[in-house]
Parts: C-alpha cells; sequence; structure tokens
C-alpha cells in the first residue's frame, strides 16, 4: 500500500486488483463527482454516456486516424483507468496499458435516408450498451464511410472520465498525432495538463469542515430553489453534443 500513497487500500485489496490488473500504474480515489456518476451509472447503464459524432469531409487515412486514438488513449491516464471498490472507497486504477474498441462499418451503398436510421439506430444501441467501469479505456470509436470522402464518426465515453471542457482538447491531441503520423514525424510533445492524481492530493488536503462554512456563508441568505430551465431542454432525445461537419486539409491544425 506505501507504493500508492493516496489510496485507502489494505493489503489483502491490493492483492486482490493486482491479480485481476497486473499492470497497475496508479492508484488513488475517486473525486466525490466521479463516485456518484458511478452511483448512477450502476442503477441505469445509459446514463452520463457521452456522444460526440462529427461528420468528417475529404480524404480520411483511416488507419493513421486509428492510430492517433491509440496515442491518445496511451497518452492520457485518463483513458487508462478503471474503477475498482464502492461507495467511499471507489478508485481510480490507472493501468500501463489499454486497448481502445474500434469499430468500422462501410455505407457507401445505403442512400442518405438509409444512413441516418441507421446511424440512430446504432446510437441508441451503443448508449443502452453502457460502461463496464473496470475495463478501460471507457470509451469507444465507430467509423461509417458515407461516400469516398465523407466519414460520420461517433466517440463514445463516460461522463466519469471527461467532461464537455475537455472535449476539444482531446480532439486538439488526436489532430496533431494525425498530422505527424501522415508525414511520418515523431509524435507531438506530451500534454502539460497536471495528472488527475495531482487534484485527487490537493482534495484530500481540503478539510470538509471549511468547505462546508464556506459555502453555508456563501448562499446563507437564499431562501427559494433556483429556477433550472431543464423543462425547456428538447424533448426529442438530442443531446449537447450534435453532428457537424469537419474539412479535412493539410492546412487543418484543430
Amino acid at each position: 500500500p506505501s507504493d500508492f500513497p493516496l489510496a485507502h487500500a489494505s493489503q489483502a485489496q491490493l492483492d486482490a486488483w493486482q491479480t485481476r490488473f497486473p499492470r497497475i500504474a496508479r492508484l488513488y480515489p475517486a473525486a466525490p463527482m466521479q463516485a456518484g456518476l458511478v452511483f448512477h451509472a450502476m442503477q441505469d447503464r445509459a446514463s452520463y454516456v457521452i456522444h460526440t459524432f462529427p461528420v468528417l469531409c475529404g480524404e480520411l487515412d483511416v488507419p493513421a486516424f486509428r492510430a492517433a486514438w491509440d496515442r491518445v488513449v496511451a497518452q492520457h491516464d485518463v483513458f487508462r483507468t478503471a474503477f475498482v471498490g464502492e461507495g467511499q472507497d471507489l478508485h481510480q486504477l490507472v493501468l500501463a496499458n489499454a486497448t481502445l474498441a474500434w469499430h468500422e462499418e462501410d455505407w457507401r451503398a445505403l442512400d442518405e435516408a438509409q444512413q441516418r436510421e441507421r446511424f440512430a439506430a446504432y446510437r441508441s444501441q451503443d448508449k443502452a450498451r453502457g460502461f463496464d467501469f473496470a475495463a478501460p479505456p471507457l470509451m469507444r470509436m465507430a467509423l461509417f464511410r458515407l461516400a469516398d470522402e465523407r466519414y460520420q464518426l461517433l466517440w463514445s465515453f463516460h461522463h466519469v472520465v471527461l467532461d464537455g471542457w475537455s472535449i476539444p482538447l482531446v480532439y486538439k491531441d488526436v489532430v496533431l498525432h494525425y498530422q505527424a503520423l501522415l508525414e511520418g514525424g515523431e509524435a507531438p510533445a506530451a500534454s502539460r495538463t497536471p495528472p488527475y492524481e495531482r487534484y485527487i492530493a490537493w482534495l484530500a488536503e481540503r478539510p470538509d469542515d471549511a468547505a462546508r462554512a464556506y459555502w453555508r456563508a456563501a448562499i446563507g441568505d437564499v431562501e427559494a430553489p433556483t429556477p433550472l430551465a431543464i423543462d425547456r431542454l428538447p424533448r426529442d432525445g438530442s443531446e449537447g453534443y450534435h453532428e457537424r461537419s469537419v474539412q479535412l486539409g493539410a492546412d487543418d491544425t484543430a
């Protein structure tokens, strides 16, 4: 246990996890928000499964594109993270490596209406599938060829490992790796983003009583609930990250 100073694990727990996951790179507690997301996902597998689905327009080197995503998985701990334990003992277990699930289909023989219908059905099935929190990465990719130079991408991931602010940063890393692979050069410099473990360490140092006192003072004069706009959100099943087209080209950098 002393090898993982942030973890709250007994020797017996650690032995069991090492038997199941032979190559543990890091081990530390889940953040309270992450524990809440996992709890809800245990009740409903589809909850907090996020989809982004851009249409890629232009010539695409599919093997290089897939390799770029593999590099991103290797680059960021969060995409090699499993969740073990439960409740307040829920931990993040980072593996040395993880294999990204990748699915491809060629839909060029279908008309646009058929493509849209099939994609909607695939998304629905993918969302219902959810994720196994003990089997990283907690994301998967699907690529559908719509025309000679038109592709529909579906990137599925669980909100427990990624938030909306991080999505463009991941796409940026993918593009940088993809360009490096096409040009035959070295991989771009590793992201300078601090590891999530550092945040967990900072969080552990914050006393609960001080945080509770702060928020009681900050919202002490609030007498009624704040109205939310949830009742005005779309009712057609659409999500926050909608389809958009991305033109591929030599000058594209983001």
